[in-house]
């Protein structure tokens, strides 16, 4: 073989090199090891900006490890399990900088606007008309929204994003560099988690009165009631709700934080 041949084979070779020091490096496989994530709920705070009120939307917060030198973490979620396969493909649900380790996610749902056929069966399915047709697309007004999903469930383009109640998410959290390099340590959480409405028994002000009429139950008979009669009084003599029925509208949460009671809550439940 010539030096000629030599020199080529040599050239290439270190190309090659040169090339895989460059190329991205693969995601490793999520453990245990990659670093742990805590899910819990709470309420949107006060610097989510001038449109929504603090406190008023109920959000998943999440907190893990910091990673050091992290230029910015990117949150994704979703209902399967998440692998290093599916990292790619998930959207990012938020983008957060690299000196926090807590960040909140909402399931508030939004539109595809280049999707919606303006059908108008969304309008029909929302339980607190919080959707109208406008230049013949659907519009979610954030303020009467709820998140129960009724709209997704009936949008036969799945032109409404299919964040809502009762529904598990799994979450992960990842360190990118500033080119946006992905960073080896990625945080998991082992479970899936969704949201519920739940009554706190301890913080019930039976607003039936002593007389066992429920006829004064914010929860029950403020307008709008529960459209689907999923909320029923016990023999505990507390308001439950039959999780059967529940479309997760709301309502009796709305109804119980307007009255100043504030037992009907919003509660995280870790799912298998």
């Amino acid at each position: 073989m010539s030096r000629l041949h030599l020199g080529v084979m040599l050239l290439f070779a270190i190309l090659a090199a040169i090339a895989g020091c460059l190329r991205e490096p693969s995601l490793e496989p999520f453990s245990e090891a990659s670093g742990q994530l805590t899910v819990q709920t709470g309420y949107t705070p006060g610097d989510y900006g001038p449109m929504v009120d603090a406190g008023k939307y109920s959000v998943f917060v999440l907190e893990w490890d910091p990673v050091e030198n992290a230029d910015h973490y990117r949150v994704k979620m979703s209902p399967q399990p998440i692998t290093e396969e599916s990292w790619s493909s998930l959207p990012v649900a938020k983008t957060v900088p690299g000196d926090v380790d807590t960040c909140w996610v909402s399931l508030q749902p939004g539109i595809y606007e280049n999707t919606c056929i303006g059908c108008g069966l969304c309008e029909d399915a929302c339980p607190n008309n919080a959707i109208a047709l406008v230049d013949g697309r659907a519009v979610i007004d954030i303020d009467s929204c709820q998140a129960c999903g009724q709209c997704a469930l009936v949008c036969p383009a799945n032109a409404v994003s299919d964040n809502r109640f009762n529904r598990g998410y799994y979450f992960g959290v990842r360190a990118y560099s500033e080119d946006g390099t992905p960073r080896q340590s990625v945080a998991t959480a082992p479970h899936a988690y969704r949201m519920i409405y739940k009554n706190d028994s301890a913080r019930c002000d039976r607003c039936w009165d002593t007389s066992a009429d429920t006829s004064d139950c914010y929860m029950l008979c403020r307008i709008p009631e529960c459209p689907v009669d999923a909320i029923y009084w016990d023999s505990t003599y507390f308001y439950q709700i039959d999780y059967d029925k529940c479309i997760y509208c709301g309502n009796c949460f709305k109804n119980c934080r307007e009255y100043g009671v504030l037992s009907m809550g919003v509660w995280i439940e870790e799912m298998e």
